[in-house]
């Protein structure tokens, strides 16, 4: 088993470099996402899978929610990857299933976002729209998909890993329970880039924690399965 030692270093190591992904991605996005917003989106329109006035602007927002999930999703599974590939035989998956776990993420926040969560007033009312239930539960199921993503790729039985899983899931409630609240800067695609760039240190420093544990549970199963192995005539 590893040591405590071994522990922190793999926590501070996850942690750096989940930041730096995060920094380069948003870095990146600078880039992209005008580009996603102004490039696919103007395709999707002029392919006719929009119509026109609200329905052109969907595209264009779909376009950018697009290029900047796709963006930080991969520079972070890159630079994930880059602590990870001692320990997994697969890590190199890890960059997709953080790409398309990150871009499931864009969509479902942002989409929640753009949900009316309080009617016309202000007072805060006790019904709560059927569109705020839909897209919590989105959040939620993209959570959830990420850390299945991932966590097929750490060749752990489920009774060591579920936690990864309901890590994702967990954090995915505290985002919607946030939205939902109130408790975010502002509205729309700028408010959800924002809330989530408050939101990555969170996540960090979570899933680091919880990965230094998981980790050494994976060198203890590869070991007994290196020693089975041996033992076998």
């Amino acid at each position: 088993m590893p040591s405590p030692l071994q522990r922190r270093n793999l926590f501070r190591k996850w942690f750096i470099y989940t930041m730096l992904g995060f920094i380069g991605g948003g870095i990146l996005c600078i880039l992209t996402v005008p580009t996603g917003f102004l490039v696919l989106g103007d395709l999707l329109i002029k392919i006719n899978l929009c119509g026109y006035g609200q329905s052109a602007m969907d595209c264009l927002f779909f376009g950018a929610i697009f290029a900047g999930g796709l963006t930080v999703g991969f520079i972070v599974g890159l630079a994930q990857w880059l602590v990870l590939k001692r320990f997994l035989q697969r890590a190199q998956w890890w960059i997709l299933a953080s790409t398309l776990g990150w871009m499931g993420i864009f969509f479902t926040l942002c989409n929640l976002f753009y949900t009316p969560i309080l009617n016309n007033g202000p007072v805060l009312q006790t019904a709560i729209d059927t569109d705020v239930f839909s897209g919590v539960a989105g959040l939620l199921g993209a959570g959830a998909l990420m850390g299945l993503f991932q966590w097929l790729l750490m060749d752990l039985p489920l009774v060591r890993s579920w936690s990864w899983i309901a890590l994702h899931v967990f954090l995915a409630l505290l985002a919607a329970l946030a939205v939902t609240s109130g408790i975010h800067p502002g509205g729309g695609l700028t408010g959800a880039s924002v809330f989530m760039v408050l939101s990555f240190p969170v996540y960090a420093v979570l899933s680091g924690a919880v990965l230094s544990r998981l980790m050494g549970n994976l060198k203890m199963v590869n070991g007994l399965s290196q020693a089975a192995s041996v033992a076998q005539p």
